[in-house]
């Protein structure tokens, strides 16, 4: 258990540990950012032989995710951890697992089920995260609420509407991907030192 301390400054110490990554992680989300975006276009190009490399594109990003979500939830200073972050990566992982032994047949409803929890937990995440940046006043959090809005209405429609998103699945994720990448490269342009 951590004791009170009075002459500890949580946002100096997520100051440092932002200025000592921006740069890295700036480039890592532009990566990102642009990798979504090329997938979201290469749906909308080749939809017909888009579900079985999806079920095995989708297993590895999602273990991918989850790995990248835990990882981050541990290197993250202790007042600015949110367990939604853990739980979307343990959510994640174990999709990503899940979706590697599914039937083809099964996994076109389970990946709209699992899309829609995915993107709602994702969502609140980047709200909750942006809202504590903006209550800290270190950053502009515009692109980050932004990308949780979008990340919930998508949630929606996956989990409102499953056999239509089923259907539809191919060019749903295909605006998805490319509106977050597009979301995640202007995130990452805005990310700058931080200076007290």
């Amino acid at each position: 258990m951590r004791w009170f301390d009075d002459g500890f400054d949580p946002i100096g110490e997520f100051v440092s540990q932002w200025n000592q990554k921006v740069r890295r992680l700036r480039w890592s989300c532009i990566g990102l950012g642009i990798l979504m975006v090329l997938a979201g276009i290469l749906c909308l190009l080749f939809p017909s032989g888009l579900f079985l490399a999806l079920q095995w594109i989708a297993a590895f990003g999602f273990v991918l995710y989850g790995i990248y979500h835990i990882v981050a939830y541990f290197c993250m200073p202790y007042y600015f951890r949110d367990p939604l972050l853990l739980i979307l990566g343990i959510l994640c992982l174990l999709s990503g697992v899940m979706l590697c032994g599914m039937p083809l047949y099964v996994t076109v409803t389970t990946l709209t089920f699992l899309l829609g929890m995915f993107l709602l937990l994702a969502g609140a995440e980047k709200l909750s995260r942006a809202r504590h940046l903006r209550y800290f006043q270190l950053m502009n959090t515009m692109p980050i609420t932004v990308s949780g809005v979008v990340n919930i209405v998508m949630a929606c429609l996956f989990l409102l509407l499953p056999s239509a998103s089923a259907v539809a699945l191919n060019t749903l994720l295909a605006v998805y991907l490319i509106a977050s990448g597009i979301a995640q490269i202007v995130e990452a342009i805005s990310m700058r030192k931080l200076h007290r």
